[in-house]
């Protein structure tokens, strides 16, 4: 299955923020390095709560990507949390320019993904942040 994203990124939680540490596509610059104080956003719903999300007009539902290409650019957006023994430790998000780029089979990789947990002593979500490109 290929799925049509435009870029994605990793953020993790770093005390009371979550930290873009990888991002790829062309909002990635401007993405890479973002923070996101604890609080009341879709983000955060997303790591809180262990619930996948995915948005598909992001303009439509009212959502308001934080970097003005992104802003622009972003339409569809599918986000994961990252979690370790119950706890949500970060998020995985894919985004489109296009609306509604993700659909049913784009939603049953959600849920897989969104189901699973990082094991050991955290090597995975180093290979992880490694492999998306991050530091």
């Amino acid at each position: 299955m290929v799925t049509p994203l435009t870029g994605g990124s990793i953020a993790l939680v770093q005390g009371d923020e979550l930290v873009i540490r990888a991002a790829v596509g062309p909002f990635a610059d401007e993405a890479l390095g973002q923070r996101l104080r604890r609080g009341p956003s879709l983000s955060w719903s997303i790591v809180e709560t262990l619930e996948p999300r995915n948005v598909p007009d992001m303009r439509t539902a009212g959502y308001i990507v934080r970097g003005p290409l992104g802003r622009e650019g972003i339409r569809s957006w599918l986000a994961v949390p990252i979690v370790r023994r119950g706890v949500g430790i970060g998020l995985l998000e894919i985004d489109s320019t296009v609306p509604e780029a993700f659909g049913p089979a784009e939603a049953a990789v959600r849920a897989g993904i969104g189901g699973g947990e990082l094991g050991g002593g955290g090597e995975g979500l180093d290979g992880l942040v490694v492999a998306a490109g991050g530091a």
